[in-house]
């Protein structure tokens, strides 16, 4: 699918798509050129059923389309893993599929580490669909996302946070939500954040581009 008429009510896109056929007619000549609505769907192509190439590190190295692969579609609960070699597109099935049918494989398009909400508004901003699958669905799996440790030592059970704050845990029953223990909370943040950021640039120092290698 080209989403064309999504693309057209879409701002981003269609200034994308603009910037896209001035560039082309700047090295192309007019002759040469598909019609704008040709060029449309091509467009529409690219932009909603390419893969982000990456590393082996998961690091994004570039672009590309893979018309197979493209045919298999999302589900936040893939049976579908996709990985790169160079630029070699490879897919492995992580889950019993009992055909050979691709309506039966599924990837996922998003990060499924990402909220319901958060993921949900990438599909919708970037492919145009409204995804309903059981994870979606699932309220506990979501809330456990951006749940927290008890602040009871002794309880292993999470502490779910919900619009109005953290909830009181369900199995020991705590409740302190003290400035202590937000401000546990931020160091630990902190120090995530912090770690990631060495890490981001440990990986950004060795790891080559392989698409600059000849």
């Amino acid at each position: 699918m080209t989403h064309c008429d999504e693309i057209r009510r879409d701002p981003l896109r269609s200034k994308q798509f603009g910037e896209m056929v001035h560039t082309l007619r700047v090295y192309v000549s007019v002759e040469d050129l598909p019609e704008p609505r040709a060029l449309l769907h091509i467009f529409g192509r690219m932009v909603i059923n390419s893969f982000t190439v990456t590393d082996i590190e998961l690091n994004p190295i570039g672009v590309g389309i893979y018309l197979g692969p493209s045919e298999i579609d999302h589900s936040c609960q893939p049976n579908v893993v996709t990985t790169f070699l160079g630029q070699v597109l490879q897919q492995r099935i992580t889950a019993d599929i009992c055909s050979n049918n691709y309506s039966d494989a599924y990837v996922s398009y998003v990060d499924l580490l990402a909220t319901t909400s958060e993921r949900r508004k990438q599909l919708k901003e970037q492919y145009y669909f409204d995804c309903d699958c059981a994870v979606c669905l699932d309220d506990a799996m979501d809330a456990l996302k951006s749940s927290t440790k008890c602040g009871n030592a002794f309880c292993t059970n999470p502490i779910i946070k919900n619009e109005s704050g953290f909830v009181p845990c369900k199995a020991c029953g705590f409740s302190n939500f003290d400035q202590s223990y937000y401000r546990l909370l931020q160091m630990a943040e902190e120090i995530t954040d912090a770690t990631l950021i060495t890490i981001s640039g440990m990986e950004n120092s060795s790891a080559p581009n392989i698409l600059d290698e000849k």
